[in-house]
């Protein structure tokens, strides 16, 4: 694991968390609906006779009931949400399945006199498979009419067909008008809550990363700083991998703002970040607070003393450039590699940086001080 860069890589997008989204209200949704149609039919078949005088065929129709039940389990969401089309495509099969299977049904019920006695118990149970996929699958209208027309159509044909059902008829076909209104309905409040709460969850996301930047130089701030030191510590230990940090303060840069005003003053800390990032691109780089910052960088303690110095040898020799003066600057640095010292915890670590920086300071400023050296003179 690469120390990263403190930038991020954002939020996934709007049509990622819709999908994500979709998934979650599919799978959820879906759990429990195939238990209802087995229900209906145990209802429907058994008080119209159909386990005594068709046994074979309904106990298959039980079966089949029972098994498109247990396929909306078997097969669960894969963990990455942009390879779950395929899942949503296999789920809204066994939905359609099951509506098939179910039309077929009330088909037979309004056709054998057998069934009479259940004729009732059948259309309450389309009614209310319909209405529950126009509330509860407006996430895809297209496959939910489809849905609403595998279960509802048969029972509002047949009616039509059925002179003495003729009353039935025009009832079920005004509430077929209305399970659209309300499958369109539906579809607009999903959308509307989709929206919502992507715009919460952008809102949080950037408020939490506006307390990890740092307002004036936009690079990651004291907090960022501790967690990255964490994870990238963490790593160098699990890993044995090297870890070095470099604590840079300017030097007299309270001069800077006495002579050239804080507005000049802020300036260069913008413009020195900018020169932090240019040198140390690959490591993490973090505003402490005023005019003092860090470098993480994935790397041995020499190398990082090296590069160190070579940055501070060049801006001692640059000044910054501002849009409308040049400043001169010196920076003192202090450079330690955690990699040597493991035993050490991380807050010793520090210190030990910390206590290298504060003696590159007492000696003259301009300079680079290695951590160990400065903890064996303490």
């Amino acid at each position: 694991m690469a120390v990263g860069n403190g930038r991020g890589d954002g939020a996934r997008t709007r049509a990622q968390y819709r999908l994500a989204q979709e998934i979650a209200d599919t799978r959820q949704r879906a759990l429990i609906g195939g238990l209802f149609y087995l229900a209906g039919w145990l209802v429907v078949g058994g008080f119209g006779g159909a386990f005594v005088r068709h046994p074979v065929l309904a106990t298959l129709l039980a079966l089949a009931f029972a098994a498109l039940a247990f396929a909306r389990h078997v097969v669960r969401p894969p963990p990455e949400p942009l390879h779950g089309r395929r899942w949503l495509a296999w789920n809204w099969s066994v939905v359609l399945a099951t509506a098939t299977l179910w039309g077929g049904v009330t088909v037979w019920v309004h056709l054998d006199p057998g069934f009479d006695p259940a004729h009732a118990a059948a259309l309450v149970c389309t009614v209310a498979y319909s209405t529950a996929v126009a509330h509860t699958y407006a996430m895809r209208p297209p496959v939910a009419i489809a849905a609403i027309a595998l279960l509802f159509l048969p029972s509002v044909v047949l009616h039509w067909f059925a002179r003495t059902d003729f009353p039935v008829a025009v009832a079920l076909t005004i509430y077929l008008a209305y399970l659209m209104l309300a499958l369109a309905r539906s579809r607009r409040d999903y959308d509307s809550r989709l929206e919502l709460d992507w715009q919460l969850r952008e809102q949080r996301d950037s408020y939490e990363r506006l307390s990890r930047i740092d307002p004036l130089t936009s690079i990651p701030n004291r907090r960022s700083f501790q967690d990255e030191l964490q994870r990238a510590a963490e790593h160098a230990r699990l890993e044995e991998g090297r870890l070095s940090l470099l604590m840079l303060d300017l030097d007299h840069f309270k001069y800077v703002n006495d002579r050239h005003g804080h507005i000049v003053g802020d300036d260069c800390l913008v413009a020195f970040a900018r020169e932090l990032e240019r040198a140390f691109g690959d490591g993490f780089v973090a505003r402490l607070g005023g005019e003092e910052f860090a470098v993480l960088l994935e790397e041995e303690g020499a190398s990082a003393r090296t590069r160190a110095d070579e940055f501070r040898a060049w801006l001692a020799t640059r000044p910054i450039q501002l849009a409308e003066r040049q400043v001169a600057m010196t920076v003192s640095i202090g450079v330690g590699e955690y990699g040597a010292a493991r035993a050490q915890n991380i807050d010793e670590f520090v210190r030990n940086v910390d206590r290298a920086l504060y003696r590159a300071k007492t000696e003259g400023r301009d300079r680079v001080c290695d951590a160990q050296a400065a903890a064996l003179t303490h």
